[in-house]
């Protein structure tokens, strides 16, 4: 089992995706290669090839960018042994394989794992046996270069199986698979999951997640839109018996662990993904039994689960791969499940089908379109500022016009309700409105405010637009908090910094007398603010300086 899970492949790689090959493939494989519906017509597509070499391809670590882009990784060995990581690109069209970790010497890099940070950062983190154990190390890809080597673990275990995942708040999480040895686990082998984070630039120290006798391995994390981050992983409690999938949740405090697969066999590298419409995906390898006996022989098909409700339910587990035979049993494992841009679901693993068992090559499968309900408010625009009622000299209305535009993002038309509310001590409900909006549809609605009677100050904006058919995962960006931004100013603040200042005061003392009608400002004397004219009579006299006076000091 050590060496399954911890099978370390690399080598130079010819990329190859022949249309003719996957023909062959699939008539010679038909079982290998039928589509899979399920409920909420999500719909699965054949096994397609992606990485064909006389090596072995295992464990791909896929990852979806903000600009659209699929990355892979993963880890080759050679013909002649050479453990390496290689990594491609997708932006329609698949790039060459480029080499980002080799040697030196006979130093293996396996198990890679990728992830973006939300400043765009591209990270890559690996584990290598170059201090003779195997730790963690990781680089930075920022504008197409990557950054030296960062040493992330140092332990006289060995660390493998790492996984990324950034949260909503922007920390990143890596948990990984430490091996030890200890007389109080099974075979003396200690099996658990370690995890660390960065956050604010600082990392933690390693944390157990793991603690017991069990053997805890193999660890895959996702990070959900509405702030939570979810953990699954393979767990055997004695060397006899099989691993299970359990999993976790993360939302300020670790929930308890429950068991997502239950068999006599071994369901093994867990992955965990959310697609567009927020429906959970748990994808594994399952080790189906082909004959029994001395000489017993089987095969690890792909299977997975889903939860359409956050995880309170999950379906029972679906086979996705299948066309061995005892004879000929076909391998499929390692599964790494992103949504991309696309709308399709793509999974990427590691086969033997083309290898007879002697090697493996990197192959994928994708969803057809993934279709959802999604809106957001994508914009708010508002006045830089607001004199409470208005200030008529220059224009300005008792009511402040607040613009929010909302964007339907998902596939559907859908009927929408936005409310708003401006508060600070005191909160004004701006009201709801009511609309339709179709797919792709960027609709601005105005909300008024009157300000008359209103304190200065700076208030804060909170907006939600609520759609009944959205999934749950999608309603993060269904609101939003301009935090202490919509500025009230108080009357005499001829500068609109906030405050009425001596500054502002003397201004009133110095044009006193004059405006454009009345007594004109004399050339060189002033300039005319409408701001000073507060009583909107068209000069500024005695009220408009005894109003700025008495606001002197007041500040927002």
């Amino acid at each position: 089992m050590g060496s399954e899970i911890h099978f370390a492949h690399l080598a130079k790689r010819l990329f190859v995706i022949p249309l003719l090959l996957l023909s062959v493939f699939i008539l010679a494989f038909p079982n290998l290669a039928l589509p899979h519906m399920v409920a909420g017509a999500v719909n699965f597509q054949s096994p397609a090839p992606l990485e064909i070499n006389m090596g072995t391809d295992r464990l791909p670590s896929s990852i979806h960018l903000a600009n659209g882009q699929l990355w892979l990784a993963w880890e080759v060995i050679s013909l002649s042994g050479q453990t390496s990581i290689l990594y491609i690109t997708y932006n329609g069209i698949w790039s060459n394989p480029q080499t980002f970790a080799s040697g030196p010497g006979s130093v293996s890099n396996i198990s890679p794992s990728l992830a973006q940070l939300q400043n765009g950062t591209i990270i890559l983190a690996w584990s290598t046996n170059q201090t003779g154990h195997y730790n963690l190390y990781y680089k930075l890809n920022n504008n197409g270069a990557w950054s030296g080597t960062t040493r992330l673990t140092s332990t006289s275990s060995d660390d493998y199986l790492p996984k990324l995942v950034v949260a909503t708040d922007s920390t990143l999480w890596v948990f990984w698979e430490r091996d030890s040895n200890s007389a109080s686990c099974i075979s003396g082998l200690c099996r658990q999951i370690f995890y660390k984070t960065l956050k604010a630039n600082q990392w933690s120290s390693d944390v157990s997640f793991t603690t017991n006798s069990f053997w805890s391995s193999m660890p895959g994390p996702t990070a959900t839109s509405d702030g939570r981050v979810w953990l699954s992983w393979s767990s055997s409690n004695s060397a006899s018996t099989g691993f299970n999938i359990m999993y976790t949740v993360y939302n300020g405090q670790w929930s308890n662990s429950l068991a997502l697969t239950s068999t006599t066999t071994s369901d093994t590298h867990p992955d965990l993904v959310a697609d567009r419409n927020g429906t959970l995906w748990l994808f594994f390898a399952r080790d189906i039994v082909l004959s029994s006996g001395t000489n017993g022989v089987s095969e690890n098909d792909l299977y997975y689960s889903y939860s359409y409700n956050t995880g309170s339910s999950w379906t029972s587990p679906v086979q996705l791969t299948a066309g061995g035979t005892a004879s000929n049993p076909v391998d499929s494992m390692d599964p790494s499940a992103v949504q991309g841009s696309d709308k399709m679901l793509w999974l990427f693993y590691s086969t033997d089908v083309t290898g007879g068992g002697s090697s493996f090559d990197l192959y994928y499968i994708r969803s057809y379109p993934i279709s959802t309900h999604d809106v957001t408010i994508s914009s708010a625009q508002y006045p830089p500022f607001q004199y409470p009622g208005g200030l008529a000299s220059f224009g300005e209305s008792p009511i402040m016009k607040i613009n929010l535009t909302i964007t339907n993002i998902g596939d559907f038309t859908d009927s929408i309700s936005l409310t708003a509310t401006i508060s600070n001590i005191t909160s004004y409900n701006l009201g709801t409105i009511s609309r339709s909006i179709t797919a792709g549809q960027s609709l601005t609605l105005t909300f008024n405010w009157n300000t008359t009677g209103v304190k200065p100050a700076r208030y804060t904006l909170l907006a939600t637009v609520t759609d009944t058919a959205e999934p749950v995962l999608n309603t993060y960006n269904n609101g939003i908090s301009a935090r202490d931004i919509v500025r009230v100013i108080p009357l005499g603040d001829v500068d609109q910094n906030g405050t009425v200042t001596i500054g502002d005061v003397s201004v009133f003392f110095y044009d006193f007398g004059f405006g454009p009608r009345g007594n004109p400002c004399p050339p060189g004397h002033c300039v005319y603010y409408p701001f000073e004219d507060i009583n909107n009579n068209g000069l500024v006299d005695i009220i408009d300086v005894g109003i700025a006076a008495f606001n002197f000091g007041t500040a927002i």
